[in-house]
């Protein structure tokens, strides 16, 4: 239950960071005080600011939190950060192929929508995604 508490809390300030509707008190907080073990604390750690990139990189044991560790450091620069500065790393969570995870969902959805919206979007058809590649 905490592993999913605190994705959901990186998922939150993601979406407040980019649709510029103020940073979510309860998620902050969770994220700053999570002391849980192994990967899930290095993802609390790297987003917090603690570890770099690189360390949460090399701290990856599967496919899986190296999709992850792609995908958060992509959402940590932040929304000053264009797609084009994001656009290797989210290439990188789909080249994972890890398609099941929610980081695969969204990085794929960026690159199609070719921007990271700053509100609300549908996903785009599949005539759409054709048309788009």
């Amino acid at each position: 239950a905490d592993d999913l508490k605190l994705y959901l809390s990186l998922w939150i300030l993601e979406l407040s960071e980019r649709t510029n509707s103020g940073t979510d008190a309860r998620a902050s907080e969770y994220i700053a005080g999570f002391t849980g073990e192994g990967w899930m604390n290095r993802l609390a750690a790297h987003h917090r600011g603690e570890i770099s990139y690189e360390q949460l990189l090399e701290a990856a044991e599967n496919r899986g939190h190296k999709a992850e560790a792609h995908y958060y450091e992509a959402m940590r620069m932040g929304p000053k950060a264009g797609l084009a500065q994001r656009r290797g790393l989210l290439e990188k969570v789909i080249a994972s192929g890890m398609v099941s995870f929610y980081e695969f969902e969204m990085a794929q959805q960026y690159l199609d929508w070719e921007e990271l919206p700053s509100s609300a979007r549908r996903p785009l058809t599949e005539e759409q995604t054709s048309m788009a590649n």
